[in-house]
């Protein structure tokens, strides 16, 4: 079972508020702050990252990032502070809510936003499951998976920096 499936798993059986960092860009409150943070990517990276449709090609920009630590940092600088204050937001808005539990899914949680979290879980997973995983789920090459293993912390600074460990290199 891969990462998406566990969390799943975990918020059916613990019924609580979950935010997907990634996902925010569907959320309606987030597209002006989106606009913001697209064009501060345009104005660093170039053209060069803008699709057809005039949107950020992700995937032009992936291959930026992941080939060069230095230009992965610089976006980082620019996209952590804005989504950042945008999760703090949301976290208030739900706790006046009723909400008790709240779930924060970030690939960069370890790097960013620990100061959000009560506890933080590592979603473990062994290195060719994981190469498996994205290679069927997202069509990646082995390539492009080993780029953007280079630019993670590594296996033991997660365990460093996170309160819990999940192993899902297997099935439930």
């Amino acid at each position: 079972m891969g990462r998406e499936r566990a969390k799943y798993w975990i918020i059916w059986k613990a019924d609580m508020e979950l935010m997907f960092v990634r996902w925010m860009k569907w959320q309606s409150d987030w597209k002006k702050e989106e606009k913001y943070v697209s064009g501060k990517i345009v104005d660093r990276f170039g053209e060069a990252v803008v699709g057809t449709d005039g949107e950020l090609d992700r995937k032009k920009l992936g291959e930026i990032v992941f080939s060069d630590e230095g230009k992965r940092k610089i976006l980082n600088e620019i996209v952590h502070p804005p989504v950042l204050d945008y999760v703090k937001k949301d976290i208030e808005k739900r706790k006046k809510e009723g909400r008790k539990l709240y779930v924060l899914e970030s690939a960069l949680l370890a790097e960013a936003g620990q100061e959000l979290c009560d506890k933080i879980w590592y979603i473990y997973t062994e290195e060719n499951v994981r190469r498996i995983r994205l290679e069927r789920s997202r069509g990646y090459t082995q390539e492009k998976i080993t780029q953007m293993m280079a630019s993670q912390l590594s296996v033991e600074q997660f365990r460093e920096n996170c309160t819990d460990v999940i192993d899902n290199s297997g099935d439930f």
